[in-house]
C-alpha cells in the first residue's frame, strides 16, 4: 500500500492541500497519515473561530493544573522566572493548536470519506521533521500548501520548498 503525508499548519492553503490529499490517495488507494509540526519559535498566528473556545478551556485547565504560574499570581516574579513561565506558556499555547488542528483536519477527512487516517504531532523544525517523517514512513507522495501561517520562514524560503528539495517522492504543493 502507498503511502501519503499531508502536512497542516492551518492556513487556507494547507486546507486546500487537505482536499487534494484526499483526492489522490483515493485514486492511489494510498494510507493517509496527518502531519503538524509545532514549531516553538513561533507562536499560533491565528486560531479559527470554531476553535477558539476549545483552545481557551484547554490552554486554562493546563496552565491552572501543570504550572507555577496560578501559584505565583500576584507576585512580582524576577526576569528568569518570567522567561521561563512564557516560554511554558508558549509551548502549551503551541502544543493545544497543533492538538485541535490535526483534530480539525482528521475530521475534514473522515467527511470526505477516509475512515482511518494516522496523525502524527511533532515539535521542531518544520521541513526537518516533514522530510524525516516521510522517509520513515516511507512516504511516496507528500501534498502541502504552498504558503504556510510562518511570517520568518517567509524571508529566509519557504517550508514547502525544502521539503521538495530535500525528497525523491512526489511533493504536490497547494494553493
Amino acid at each position: 500500500m502507498s503511502v501519503c503525508m499531508v502536512a497542516t499548519d492551518g492556513s487556507q492553503h494547507a486546507d486546500h492541500a487537505l482536499t487534494i490529499a484526499s483526492s489522490l490517495a483515493k485514486t492511489d488507494n494510498s494510507k493517509l497519515i496527518l502531519v503538524h509540526v509545532v514549531s516553538h519559535d513561533e507562536p499560533p498566528t491565528s486560531v479559527s473561530e470554531g476553535m477558539q473556545v476549545e483552545f481557551g478551556r484547554e490552554l486554562e485547565t493546563r496552565l491552572s493544573s501543570s504550572s507555577e504560574i496560578y501559584k505565583n499570581l500576584g507576585q512580582m516574579p524576577d526576569y528568569g522566572v518570567i522567561q521561563s513561565q512564557h516560554a511554558e506558556i508558549s509551548r502549551v499555547m503551541n502544543t493545544i493548536y497543533g492538538e485541535q488542528l490535526l483534530k480539525h483536519a482528521k475530521d475534514k477527512l473522515r467527511e470526505l470519506g477516509h475512515e482511518s487516517v494516522e496523525s502524527l504531532l511533532l515539535e521542531g523544525d518544520p521541513a526537518d521533521q516533514l522530510v524525516a517523517q516521510a522517509r520513515e514512513h516511507r512516504a511516496d507522495m507528500v501534498v502541502m500548501g504552498c504558503r504556510g501561517l510562518g511570517r520568518l520562514k517567509s524571508l529566509f524560503g519557504s517550508v514547502s520548498q525544502q521539503v521538495a528539495h530535500e525528497l525523491d517522492c512526489r511533493v504536490v504543493l497547494v494553493k
